[in-house]
């Protein structure tokens, strides 16, 4: 293990999970676990990646407002002016918007919720989306499908 006050944050976490993974029995010296350390690397920096613009987005402009992150639930049309396509292909574009359905999310939103009042009405709520989240749509299922019959030698 490095010295921590030069490791980044996800340098110091894959250390902790490598050195808890030590404490249970598991051996750095096959090369199974050289490539499952490089993977673990990989998916540590996209977290920390995500988390550095989910900061950077909050600190734009903003001092008191409240901040919620979001997904987008499932089976739910496709609105491009609320999510961000993860897995975009020239198939999925070419497909009727209103017929895109949302799979699942794969990456955190981020709304501020803003109150309008107007004397002698109710308060209104409103949302300002400053990151949209990443969804895949039900149209990679079928993309994958029609991948595996081409690779299977059926039409």
């Amino acid at each position: 293990m490095k010295a921590l006050d030069s490791q980044t944050y996800s340098d110091q976490a894959l250390d902790m999970v490598i050195g808890l993974l030590c404490l249970c029995g598991w051996s750095l010296n096959s090369p199974r676990s050289q490539k499952a350390i490089l993977v673990m690397q990989k998916m540590i920096k996209a977290l920390e990646k995500s988390f550095q613009h989910l900061k950077s987005t909050t600190k734009e402009g903003i001092t008191t407002a409240d901040i919620d992150v979001f997904v987008i639930d499932f089976d739910r049309s496709y609105d491009d002016s609320k999510m961000e396509d993860n897995y975009s292909s020239s198939k999925s574009a070419t497909q009727i918007v209103s017929e895109m359905r949302v799979l699942c999310t794969v990456g955190l939103g981020l709304k501020r919720t803003v109150v309008k009042r107007v004397a002698g009405m109710p308060p209104e709520k409103h949302w300002d989306i400053l990151m949209k989240p990443k969804v895949v749509l039900k149209t990679v299922l079928q993309e994958i499908e029609s991948l595996t019959d081409n690779v299977d030698g059926r039409p």
